[in-house]
């Protein structure tokens, strides 16, 4: 059923949207090839939506000289061949100029065409996608790249794009925010549960029922006794009924004696309670393997009416019961295993999901790769079964040497248990069924919250582009028209016959990482606010000397001086600087750099109307503060003054580019990435704020002409510029 979209949106194929590539793998044998600092991504490195480096790197000479070629930042890449696409479709946008291999195909939009809204568009058809475009016959999972070119998309008008793509990144934001906290609550209820676990078994659940039940105490030497003399009772009693049946099967095994823990085996044990003792697994019951009659599958022993027990029976629930099988024997395999009676506590001792305890409530036989305890007391049991369950991330970690993972029944045997009354032990097992209950509640509502998070962003996603998560804008151009002018471009194209050479950006190599110190560096003598106060009055003196530039020294202005000051010359004026639509901004510290000079007498900041421009003027300490600035700054005055004369020029408009610019350009390279022009005007249009889309690229890269002319180069030095609400990060800097 087709998605009914807004009059203003279009329906285009795939393939109309922009300039295909796909890629290849330079020859191994030449080492040349694989030398070099270009990205080269294959499926491995696609497991990021956006892609800044890959694993592997090859040199120039490999792209001239073999079938990948260079894309352009800003490119869509698709894995279309991959075990992976069994079940996901990766899509990534690369940051930076890239190539690929032959089991990815790139996508570089036409212009019009937002990358990050046709890779969200992409995401919400991975299913369609997967299930229309897979190929068949195919060893390897992998896509028909053309019906992948003929699938049809909306496309929304290209400002609705941009508010889309701001509006879907808006809500994911809240929604990962979401989702890591229910993650968070999920790790801590499993932290909780053990921690209940080890609690039960150090008797600190059943303290009140101590004390209300003194008259069921005993010492633990009695316990003890009392336990060697009840196993006795029961083993008469089992030769006793052996005897009776004419001695069939083998003769029960005469319980051993409860010797008790040496002072060094007892000394790296936990304190128990009076009335608790420590014992051997092995002195309060048997500890027996099954047995798998061979051959596995043989007719003769296999398929009768006799229920056969496996792992795969004690894991694949989370009860601690189990009543139903899927195996069984005959009478003939019988005698090649072992049976149980019911009410017998097991333990799968075998393969990856080892230690897991289960209570078998039928009679029945079990392979080799289950542990039966014999002898325990039906009242007991699921005070044992809380104890191997307490137990089973531990004996998941014992290294036996083996390379399939398998518990060694005298481990298991050698195994210390607390053990107390049996009264207490019922106490012990209701205790810790109320408890983890309520853990098994909340872990429920966890998952059905993850769950319904999940449901939300695709939700959201389904919303965005059938032209519900946004409202239109009459004044915005049509999809269609933009199509159209899409298409006619194209025809242009393939008439000139010259088809379009990608050439690598300039690349500005990564800062050395030697010698570092912590940068920005604080002025002594001076705090930084009145330093802040002192910076914005000396750009100020400047820029009220010309009447044409004095309208321009505003908010957006001061803000932008006052970062270049701080990220290019190293002065601390203690900023926080976030990722706005102006470019690097902290308003909350301009506020209180403003309400200090105002209260100090030093100059005043004003709007002059609801919604115009802030005014500076001097107050009466205008001139000390300027004094106050020159004797802290020394020796620092001059470059402080030569950037301001730099920046003097600059509008409102320009000044926001060239510090965004910079801000763009100094995260990557804090970051560690080569900075090339294309990445750093995408980091600084495309992915700073939304507000920067309506500035055209050209003028960036105009931008960056200007700063190198000037010397305004970042070094990877400064405060990382994070999204508004995250931590700014402190950068290091060379000595």
């Amino acid at each position: 059923m087709e998605v009914s979209i807004p009059k203003t949106w279009a329906v285009s194929a795939l393939l109309e949207l922009g300039e295909w590539s796909g890629g290849g793998t330079p020859s191994k044998a030449i080492e040349d090839y694989w030398t070099g600092n270009i990205p080269w991504v294959s499926p491995k490195d696609m497991k990021q939506d956006a892609i800044f480096d890959s694993e592997d790197h090859i040199s120039e000479s490999a792209v001239r000289n073999s079938a990948t070629k260079l894309i352009p930042s800003n490119s869509l890449l698709f894995v279309t061949r991959s075990g992976i696409l069994a079940h996901t479709f990766p899509v990534a946008i690369a940051m930076v100029p890239v190539t690929v291999n032959q089991d990815i195909k790139a996508l570089t939009p036409s212009d019009g065409i937002d990358a990050k809204f046709l890779a969200w568009l992409l995401r919400s058809k991975e299913r369609q996608i997967i299930q229309t475009c897979s190929k068949d016959g195919t060893t390897v999972a992998s896509i028909e790249t053309s019906r992948l070119h003929a699938l049809s998309v909306p496309i929304a008008p290209t400002n609705e794009q941009r508010r889309i793509v701001a509006k879907i990144e808006e809500l994911f934001s809240e929604l990962d925010k979401g989702i890591e906290s229910l993650k968070t609550a999920q790790d801590q209820l499993k932290v909780y549960r053990q921690a209940l676990l080890k609690h039960a078994f150090e008797g600190k659940l059943t303290t009140q029922w101590r004390a209300d039940n003194p008259d069921k105490l005993e010492t633990a030497d009695a316990l003890l006794e009392r336990i060697q003399r009840e196993r006795e009772q029961r083993y008469q009693q089992h030769l006793a009924d052996w005897e009776a049946a004419g001695k069939q099967g083998s003769k029960p095994k005469a319980p051993k004696p409860l010797a008790p823990l040496t002072a060094e085996e007892l000394a790296g044990l936990p304190e128990l309670p009076n009335g608790w003792a420590w014992s051997r697994v092995a002195s309060v019951c048997d500890v027996v393997r099954g047995g798998s009659p061979r051959p596995a599958g043989d007719p003769k022993f296999y398929g009768g009416n006799i229920p056969f027990l496996k792992v795969a029976d004690i894991t694949h629930t989370d009860t601690p019961y189990l009543n139903s099988f899927t195996f069984t024997i005959t009478d003939a395999g019988l005698s090649k295993t072992r049976k149980i009676e019911p009410n017998t506590l097991l333990l799968s001792n075998s393969g990856a999901t080892l230690g897991v305890p289960k209570i078998c409530l039928i009679s029945a036989t079990m392979n080799d790769g289950v542990a039966a305890f014999l002898g325990l007391p039906t009242a007991s049991l699921l005070y044992h079964y809380y104890f191997w369950q307490s137990k089973t991330a531990q004996l998941r970690n014992i290294d036996q040497g083996a390379a399939q993972p398998n518990l060694n029944t005298d481990l298991i045997k050698d195994t210390f248990i607390p053990l107390c009354f049996p009264s207490e032990q019922v106490a012990v097992a209701q205790e810790l069924e109320a408890k983890l209950s309520e853990v098994d509640r909340l872990d429920q509502v966890v998952t059905t919250s993850l769950q319904q998070a999940e449901a939300l962003r695709q939700s959201i996603l389904k919303k965005a582009f059938s032209g519900r998560l946004v409202s239109q804008d009459a004044s915005d151009e049509s999809a269609s028209i933009l199509l159209a002018r899409i298409k006619a471009e194209k025809t242009q194209h393939l008439q000139r016959g010259r088809p379009r050479k990608l050439q690598a950006v300039p690349v500005q190599p990564v800062p050395d990482k030697g010698k570092v110190l912590v940068f920005p560096a604080r002025i002594a003598g001076i705090s930084a606010t009145d330093l802040h106060a002192g910076v914005l009055a000396m750009a100020y003196r400047l820029h009220e000397q010309d009447p044409k530039r004095v309208v321009y020294f505003g908010h957006v202005k001061a803000e932008k001086i006052s970062h270049l000051v701080e990220s290019h010359l190293g002065v601390d004026l203690e900023r926080m600087p976030f990722k706005d639509a102006a470019g690097p901004n902290d308003y909350p510290h301009l506020k209180k750099v403003e309400s200090r000079a105002r209260k100090a007498n030093w100059f005043d900041v004003r709007q002059q109307k609801a919604g115009g421009a802030y005014v500076f003027s001097r107050k009466p300490g205008f001139d000390a503060l300027l004094d106050k600035t020159a004797n802290a700054l020394g020796g620092r005055l001059a470059e402080v003054d030569a950037l301001l004369q730099i920046l003097l020029p600059l509008n409102t408009r320009q000044a926001e580019i060239v510090a965004t610019l910079y801000a763009a350009w100094n995260n990557l390279l804090l970051a560690g990435r080569a900075a090339g022009d294309e990445e750093i005007v995408y980091e600084a249009r495309e992915n700073w704020h939304a507000a920067k889309l309506d500035i055209e690229r050209g003028t960036f890269f105009g931008g960056l002409e200007w700063m190198r002319k000037k010397g305004l180069v970042p070094v990877g030095r400064g405060r990382y510029v994070a999204e508004k609400g995250k931590p700014s990060k402190a950068g290091r800097v060379k000595a």
